[in-house]
């Protein structure tokens, strides 16, 4: 699939490192200065890649701590099933750690860097679109609708394009929204498919971490849609055009 694709292609056995630091406001300035088509979003994605941490060797993975890894894999490929996020996380030589301890360990920690959405792990939007004192009202912008996107997926695994554009119009760019999708989804005829088939099994075999996600998800769509009633009833909006905090389906938290 896609994603472990792209992970692959970023975890090599070299050891070597690119550099991709860029701010907000380089990205934000590359995305405007980009048009809608599709394959040009794609571009974007590819040679910004918010946050990213470059190339990962095995070696380099090892000597992090389960917290550093488990944050670089999701910047990486933004979308894992656990099992193959376990796969991929070295344990250190000599630890002494059983299957079951590494696993519950994995649980506790991918929710500070991660969301469910259809029964595998996303990336968080706070690690996509880091804090920037220049720039951060477009940050919380760009995080909220980030948040708008991955809502959408979680109920249903093909997203109507325009109807997401419709929703968004006010907050980010045509070219903004598709690098934001191109990092979950692949495009289908006129709609958005989540990347990854779902995972049917994970509520069943993690009842609680899935009841904690619910809870959390509940929170942020019930922000999205008090930030869509005050736009409907003229209220200034806290998007691209107008400014304004991370509040309304600002994130998720662990």
């Amino acid at each position: 699939d896609e994603s472990k694709e792209m992970l692959e292609s970023m975890v090599s056995a070299s050891g070597r490192d690119i550099n991709f630091n860029v701010t907000c406001s380089e990205y934000l300035a590359q995305l405007d200065a980009t048009c809608s088509d599709g394959a040009a979003a794609a571009q974007v994605l590819m040679a910004m890649a918010p946050q990213a941490t470059g190339q990962l060797s095995r070696e380099q993975l090892i000597r992090m701590s389960l917290s550093d890894q488990v944050r670089s894999l999701m910047v990486a490929a933004q979308v894992l099933p656990l099992e193959r996020l376990e796969e991929l996380t070295p344990t250190p030589s000599g630890a002494l750690v059983s299957a079951a301890q590494r696993r519950q360990q994995m649980m506790e920690e991918l929710p500070r860097q991660a969301v469910m959405v259809q029964g595998v792990w996303v990336v968080k939007s706070e690690l996509m679109y880091k804090d920037d004192p220049k720039n951060q009202l477009q940050v919380d912008a760009l995080r909220r609708c980030r948040n708008h996107v991955l809502a959408s997926f979680r109920h249903s695994v093909r997203v109507n394009a325009m109807s997401l554009r419709k929703e968004l119009v006010r907050e980010v760019s045509p070219a903004q929204l598709e690098t934001m999708l191109f990092q979950v989804a692949v495009r289908k005829e006129g709609c958005w498919e989540f990347k990854l088939a779902p995972d049917l099994t994970f509520a069943a075999r993690f009842p609680a971490i899935q009841a904690a996600q619910e809870e959390q998800w509940l929170s942020v769509e019930a922000s999205i849609a008090a930030a869509a009633a005050a736009k409907s009833a003229g209220k200034p909006s806290k998007g691209r055009n107008s400014g304004g905090g991370g509040g309304a389906g600002g994130g998720l938290h662990s």
